[in-house]
């Protein structure tokens, strides 16, 4: 059974736990490379933790850049629970009730990665030769 949790500091066990199992996907995922998780929290306007039977399987934040005011979008699976509909489900939970501009950067060589933004309206804004930038932009219907 799939479920989530929201992250806060009084359950950052369940994100740590997360963060010291995802496996190969530890490569592709940088966030708290640099980062120490407390501090981090600070700026997330929700994180969250994708369980499966009780385990954390999944991950996601929405961040806003202290710098240019920016919301980040950041996800990771545990290596042995990608290409199994996870990625759509953790996207769905963070982007649910959320009415703005969102950024995400994602590797070049992250096809997989690409492919799910794409399906939710992302756009590709720039890339480089590791990176590829893009954005979602929100428009407001009611207008």
């Amino acid at each position: 059974m799939k479920s989530f949790v929201e992250i806060d500091h009084n359950n950052i066990d369940i994100l740590k736990k997360f963060l010291s199992n995802m496996g190969s996907s530890k490569k592709s995922f940088r966030y708290y490379d640099k980062r120490e998780i407390k501090d981090s929290l600070k700026n997330h306007l929700k994180t969250c933790v994708l369980l499966e039977d009780d385990e954390p399987v999944g991950y996601g934040h929405l961040d806003k850049d202290h710098t240019d005011s920016k919301i980040w979008l950041g996800i990771c699976l545990k290596s042995s629970h990608t290409g199994k509909g996870n990625g759509s489900i953790l996207m769905s939970h963070l982007l649910k009730n959320f009415y703005g501009n969102i950024y995400l950067s994602v590797d070049v060589d992250n096809f997989r990665g690409e492919s799910l933004y794409k399906k939710f309206d992302f756009e590709e804004v720039s890339r480089n030769e590791k990176r590829i930038l893009m954005n979602r932009k929100y428009a407001d219907t009611n207008l």
